[in-house]
């Protein structure tokens, strides 16, 4: 669905279901511990396996895929480490953060969550451009207007070969015919 869709299109989807689906969750959080009945706590667990259904529609196959189209060539190895730190960041953060701040306020930690849901979704909705439909190299438009610095032709290809010690100016191979005894 990713290329009929667009990438954009399943993050929004995602954000805004995984924010309505913690909502109700904090909705329901907050009545049980208020009235502790049992069915209003037990209905909290459905829309657990929404909020991670919506979390599966973007963010688990394009975590890294959706960087990777938007960093230019150059810069694509950089991004992608920052990508991959940040979320790493933010596991170590849910891992031993979370349970302290819970037992601490208990189910009015999930307010902090909502917080950071309409945030993803503002972020997603005003600065993630669309990537259907474009090349690799095409990206840099998007970002850079007309001005972008553009590979010519074979240029990856150049410094694929300079990385390999293969000189530019090589315009034949030399083969040498070798026998052995």
């Amino acid at each position: 669905m990713v290329d009929k869709l667009g990438r954009r299109f399943l993050f929004l989807t995602s954000a805004v279901g995984m924010l309505c689906a913690y909502i109700v969750i904090t909705g329901l959080s907050g009545s049980f511990a208020s009235r502790g009945v049992s069915s209003v706590g037990t209905a909290v667990i459905p829309f657990l396996f929404i909020y991670y259904a919506f979390y599966d529609i973007a963010f688990t196959p394009l975590l890294v895929a959706y960087p990777v189209e938007i960093w230019q060539y150059g810069l694509r190895a950089r991004g992608v480490a920052v990508t991959l730190t940040t979320t790493l960041a933010a596991v170590f953060f849910n891992i031993f953060v979370n349970p302290i701040a819970l037992q601490a306020i208990a189910w009015k930690y999930y307010f902090v969550y909502i917080v950071m849901g309409f945030l993803i979704v503002t972020t997603i909705y005003y600065t993630y451009p669309e990537t259907r439909g474009h090349s690799l190299e095409e990206m840099a438009r998007i970002f850079d207007g007309d001005s972008a610095e553009l590979p010519q032709d074979g240029a990856i290809l150049n410094e694929i070969q300079r990385d390999k010690g293969v000189s530019d100016d090589a315009t034949h191979v030399e083969v040498i015919d070798v026998k052995t005894s």
